[in-house]
């Protein structure tokens, strides 16, 4: 089964399109998006995050889980949340890329997510199913 995507950065108006398997990893379903929206494979990549409708997310693996939520703790405290008590601030908040496919992110036709890296923000789109992969 392939799943079929379409991609927009509504910033810079950039579209793009994805044909992959639909038992994909998250993670390697990320390197295919950064490659066709051409984002840069810079520090931040590591960082990226995929949100999707359930306020689930996603991020590369439990060490890179592990530091960001070390690094929001020490980023200083929020007058909205004096005693972080937000989810962000709790690693079971995230689950890892590595860990899950994209039956689990796209349970269906029109489901939609976003990725987040650096400053760029592209919204994904599940627009079709098939059993065969479109050139």
């Amino acid at each position: 089964m392939y799943y079929h995507f379409e991609l927009e950065n509504p910033d810079s108006v950039e579209k793009g399109y994805l044909s992959i398997p639909a038992e994909m990893s998250i993670e390697d379903f990320c390197r295919e998006l950064r490659c066709e929206m051409g984002l840069q494979y810079t520090v931040g990549s590591r960082f990226h995050f995929i949100i999707d409708k359930q306020n689930r997310v996603f991020m590369q693996d439990a060490e890179v889980i592990s530091t960001h939520v070390d690094m929001l703790w020490e980023g200083g405290d929020s007058d909205e949340d004096p005693y972080k008590t937000a989810p962000k601030y709790h690693e079971d908040y995230y689950f890892p890329e590595d860990q899950h496919t994209l039956q689990d992110l796209f349970p269906e036709i029109g489901t939609d997510i976003l990725y987040a890296q650096d400053y760029d923000r592209i919204y994904c789109k599940l627009v079709d199913l098939s059993h065969e992969e479109e050139e």
